[in-house]
């Protein structure tokens, strides 16, 4: 469910979230020591995603949507999403928040093991002269308690 907050921003909400309708990956092979970048599939993770993109000459990518709902592979289930994107003035603006993982310890609503997570990536830019920008990124990956109770050390989505 998406909702103009100006003509220029928008905000968008999520929950619990199916993405079985997303096309299937292609299938390839790799004969190198470098884990393969599969394209962003997913409707609500590509809508306005260009304000997350980051030094894309250099390689650097501090966020990885696809890193959202898969633990070691696996994929989990995304609970909710919200999601904040667009212009305001001369700042191109952009927030995303979503919550993946286990849904309820005592296995009422179907908890698989997985631990919560909440991810949250925050992006701030401005354009001046006539072809530069200069702007922030802010990447949190929020790991919680598994179903044995334990918590392991939180991590920044790897790159």
């Amino acid at each position: 469910m998406g909702y103009s907050l100006t003509p220029s921003l928008r905000a968008a909400v999520s929950v619990n979230t199916d993405f079985a309708e997303v096309e299937v990956d292609q299938r390839r092979v790799n004969l190198t020591r470098f884990p393969l970048r599969f394209p962003e599939q997913r409707d609500f993770f590509l809508e306005g995603s260009g304000v997350f993109s980051f030094a894309p000459r250099n390689g650097a990518q501090p966020y990885f949507s696809r890193n959202i709902g898969l633990v070691g592979g696996q994929p989990v289930p995304v609970n909710y999403g919200a999601r904040l994107g667009g212009q305001s003035g001369r700042w191109e603006l952009g927030f995303l928040q979503v919550g993946t993982g286990g849904v309820d310890p005592s296995g009422v609503t179907g908890f698989d093991g997985s631990p919560r997570e909440n991810f949250t990536v925050a992006r701030v830019r401005r354009s001046f002269l006539e072809q530069s920008t200069v702007g922030v990124i802010y990447p949190l990956r929020n790991t919680g308690e598994d179903g044995m109770g334990v918590a392991p050390a939180d991590r920044t989505p790897s790159a």
